[in-house]
């Protein structure tokens, strides 16, 4: 078993933290154990009770951090033996063991590591990516069982409407609004701007536009709903539309939370190795009556969850600067 020194330590972590996460929690802590292996666990405080009352997402953000891990162990050459998930409970009630990693031997790094700074959300417009980019898309996609790729453009505009609607329809939930209200950070003078959640810049907002989502986000919604105005002002249809394709990446029902989202890291990662960004269209797989609606519509197959549905495209823009909590933060003692 590898024990790591101090330095290596510091370099996983400020690796793995780049993994994505709903809202841009963070909830993954690590703990370096005396006995060499690395314990992963969910900070409970980051939990979304309202969007996410089954924990569900919050596995998958800690499964993304665990890939990240093992990439992360990878590029410094250090392999993994083994992973055991939920390793039982632990002294803290505030963090939540969700995986204990055995770092063992050596090994290479994977291939997608290179690509884990490039990654990001790209909440804007896209750009057209180009006809080689596009067919590389195509290629990918024939390649992976757990994929598939919406491209004809009434179905991508079909899935725009849909998510849409699904967004508005979680708004109306006065409990929801005010939760991602809490992890929104619509001013530079916010205590955590560039620590965590999303701020202006990761939504693509001016101060206007961000004085505005204030606005309608509080209690001018319920108005602005009754006189069938909150799509129009909350809906993302213009920009879902500029992307290229909309990726559905479906796994086995079975499948734990934790591994879905170290899949879904992975293809995350191969989608910027091909040059694209993505942005998730989390209501509509959240709400489960859209997401059996996008299943019968597409034929997905049988006995499979809809794990993600990603728009794709060419960033039109320059990528906004990650934000994430300092690794001191995020090892625990």
């Amino acid at each position: 078993m590898n024990v790591l020194d101090m330095d290596a330590r510091r370099r996983v972590v400020e690796m793995a933290r780049l993994a994505p996460s709903a809202h841009n929690t963070q909830p993954a802590r690590w703990r370096f154990e005396g006995d060499g292996s690395i314990l992963l666990m969910g900070d409970v405080a980051r939990r979304l009770p309202c969007a996410d009352p089954t924990d569900r997402d919050f596995a998958l953000s800690c499964g993304a951090a665990l890939e990240g891990t093992v990439l992360a162990l990878g590029a410094l050459g250090i392999g993994v033996a083994a992973v055991e998930e939920a390793p039982g409970p632990d002294a803290s009630p505030a963090l939540r063991p969700m995986a204990r990693l055995i770092a063992h031997g050596a090994t290479t790094a994977d291939p997608l590591a290179r690509w884990i700074d490039d990654r990001h959300t790209w909440r804007g417009g896209f750009a057209d990516p180009g006809h080689e980019a596009t067919q590389a898309l195509g290629r990918w996609a024939s390649t992976v069982d757990d994929t598939h790729l919406v491209t004809v453009p009434h179905d991508r505009a079909w899935l725009a409407d849909l998510a849409d609607r699904a967004t508005v329809g979680f708004l109306r939930d006065r409990e929801w609004r005010k939760e991602l209200c809490r992890w929104m950070r619509l001013s530079r003078r916010h205590p955590q701007y560039e620590r965590d959640g999303m701020n202006r810049e990761a939504l693509h907002m001016g101060v206007l536009e961000a004085a505005g989502a204030h606005a309608v986000l509080g209690g001018a919604f319920p108005w602005l709903d009754r006189l069938g105005l909150a799509t129009a002002l909350v809906g993302e249809r213009a920009r879902s539309v500029t992307a290229s394709a909309i990726v559905l990446l479906h796994r086995p029902a079975e499948e734990s939370p934790l591994q879905s989202g170290r899949v879904l890291y992975r293809r995350w990662l191969e989608l910027t190795s091909l040059g694209f960004a993505a942005w998730p269209m989390s209501a509509a797989i959240d709400d489960p009556s859209a997401a059996e609606e996008i299943a019968s519509r597409l034929s997905l197959p049988a006995q499979r969850r809809l794990l993600a549905a990603l728009r794709v495209g060419k960033s039109a823009g320059t990528a906004p600067a990650r934000v994430r909590l300092p690794v001191d933060v995020l090892t625990a003692a």
